[in-house]
């Protein structure tokens, strides 16, 4: 694999760079409150404590090396139509750590305390081992400043259930489609 960040690398450097096109924002937890550090080195994310900077590193490469070779790591879950219905779906998809071609999916959620997407803490680490082993594995992102779309908190902190089955839903439709 190819390395092109370092632990010195600035965040904003890997969102923004060309090869994650527009979805470069969803590696990361989008409102940025919930994050600390500037580098990949110094990354800090909002209540976990062993965040291990060279795992970080090691995600990020796999990713940018999975494009450059022509291979695609994330995919919308909502058709255009349901964009048009509802606009709030855009920037909501899969990214998907490839293992060997017809090995099993595992579906890995992001947690984030149900207040963000932590899925480079919770999610990526894992897919990225599970996909080592010949695994395929996905985990999903959601590009929501008001919380971890899976859990978003509303008044009274109650959850959004029917939110969090359509989200899956698709998500798991995504694969049996594409399996077809």
């Amino acid at each position: 694999m190819k390395i092109s960040y370092t632990k010195d690398t600035l965040i904003s450097d890997v969102i923004s760079d060309p090869v994650f096109d527009d979805y470069g924002k969803l590696i990361f937890p989008v409102n940025s409150g919930y994050m600390s550090g500037n580098t990949l080195g110094t990354l800090g994310l909002t209540w976990y404590n062993n965040i291990v900077p060279d795992k970080t590193v090691e995600i990020v490469n796999y990713m940018k090396s999975q494009v450059e070779s022509g291979k695609a790591i994330f995919y919308n879950i909502y058709s255009k139509s349901e964009l048009k219905i509802d606009p709030s779906k855009k920037n909501t998809g899969l990214f998907y750590f490839r293992g060997k071609s017809g090995k099993k999916i595992a579906v890995v959620n992001a947690g984030g305390g149900f207040a963000y997407v932590g899925a480079m803490q919770d999610s990526f680490p894992h897919a990225l081992e599970l996909s080592k082993k010949g695994y395929n594995a996905s985990a999903f992102a959601k590009s929501e400043d008001k919380g971890n779309l899976a859990f978003l908190e509303k008044e009274r902190y109650t959850h959004d259930y029917p939110t969090l089955c359509e989200y899956t839903y698709n998500g798991l439709c995504f694969f049996w489609n594409k399996a077809k």
